[in-house]
């Protein structure tokens, strides 16, 4: 070795042991030879080893580098390069895992414990044993079962009871998704007695506006009223009623999908007209009074302003932005935008405004 040694690590075998250096190698001895029996080349300064996989796996960190090694064959079988300092200890005792939910998930290996296996009722068990439980059959759900089995209209009203459904919407949601995906659906959902019918439409009025189960539960109701609107008038009242509150929820939607329509457009409206003034010479007016000057230079669909050549309006009241001259302003802190009188068609924008409004009066 050139350099002093840093890390080791001794096999389960016993008479293997890993050694990293700073000679930026990582070497595997065998007690009964004089000479390394394999020699890896890490390319940094090593920190630390570990072991993974019945010793079949080797982990050398050094540098900004975590190289993963498989011992059998002597190879590289990755290379973990994302960090930015250099990498001082690796360890297998954690697992850190990134979800789609957004958050960052930390579990720690236990470290491992005698086990004894309780063969008696008489056994006599000591404070340092481990009782090893007896492994448990994982049983189906019962609608698992029923739809294991295809009784889709059993799984269906076993999920849709008040008393399952109040507590777990989610799994009626899953069911109703499940029963779509075999195309299953209207099977489940036609020639229902009301009182069948009334548990399904009662659920869906109320979880209808949740917005986890909108999409699913709206293609529920496309189905319901396909299969039950052409006799809506030989039900009785109480469904009836049920049908009703989701004609308005849906009347409801429908105005707001329009109402988001009209807002969208009004927004595009302005984006196009700033988009004419790229290159021109603006007043931006913010709400905490600061105005800045300068030209446009780029405008995106949510107004975020980027200005070039910048001064502000007061620098004694505001020093430390005498220096800056490229900014960039969020479409959200500003107030006013101050134009150029020459540089504005008013008759073009009033009748682009005026198409806005008649668009949704419709």
């Amino acid at each position: 070795m050139q350099f002093y040694l840093n890390c080791f690590i001794v096999m389960s075998t016993d008479s293997l042991i890993c050694i990293g250096s700073y000679d930026h190698t990582v070497c595997l001895w065998d007690n009964r030879q004089q000479n390394p029996v394999m020699q890896l080349e890490h390319s940094f300064p090593i920190e630390s080893v570990a072991l993974h996989i019945n010793d079949t796996m080797l982990l050398s960190a050094g540098g900004t580098v975590v190289t993963v090694w498989d011992i059998v064959a002597g190879k590289v079988l990755a290379k973990l390069s994302q960090h930015h300092k250099t990498i001082t200890c690796s360890d297998d005792r954690y697992l850190v895992v990134g979800m789609n939910s957004g958050l960052v998930s930390f579990k720690e290996r236990k470290a491992k414990a005698k086990a004894v296996s309780k063969k008696s009722r008489n056994l006599e068990i000591r404070k340092f044993d481990v009782i090893v439980p007896r492994d448990e059959r994982q049983w189906l759900t019962k609608y698992d079962f029923m739809l294991k089995t295809f009784e889709h209209r059993a799984a269906l009203d076993y999920v849709i009871k008040p008393s399952q459904s109040n507590k777990r919407p989610e799994v009626a949601v899953s069911v109703f998704l499940e029963l779509i995906r075999r195309g299953a659906l209207i099977k489940a959902l036609i020639k229902r007695p009301e009182v069948e019918l009334i548990p399904i439409l009662k659920f869906i009025n109320k979880f209808l506006n949740n917005v986890r189960f909108k999409d699913i539960l709206l293609t529920v109701v496309e189905k319901l009223l396909d299969i039950y609107g052409p006799s809506m008038s030989e039900l009785s009242e109480n469904v009836r009623h049920e049908f009703k509150k989701m004609k308005h929820f849906m009347n409801a939607e429908a105005q707001q999908l329009k109402k988001i329509a009209c807002a969208t457009g009004t927004l595009n409206l302005f984006f196009s007209f700033f988009k004419s003034l790229i290159g021109k010479e603006v007043v931006v007016e913010l709400k905490n009074d600061l105005s800045i000057t300068g030209n446009l230079h780029s405008v995106d669909q949510y107004l975020n302003l980027r200005l070039n050549d910048v001064s502000i309006s007061d620098p004694e009241k505001y020093p430390h932005l005498v220096s800056v001259k490229n900014c960039f302003i969020r479409g959200s802190v500003v107030r006013y935008v101050h134009l150029p009188a020459d540089e504005v068609d008013t008759q073009l924008l009033q009748d682009a405004t005026r198409k806005e409004h008649m668009l949704s009066r419709k």
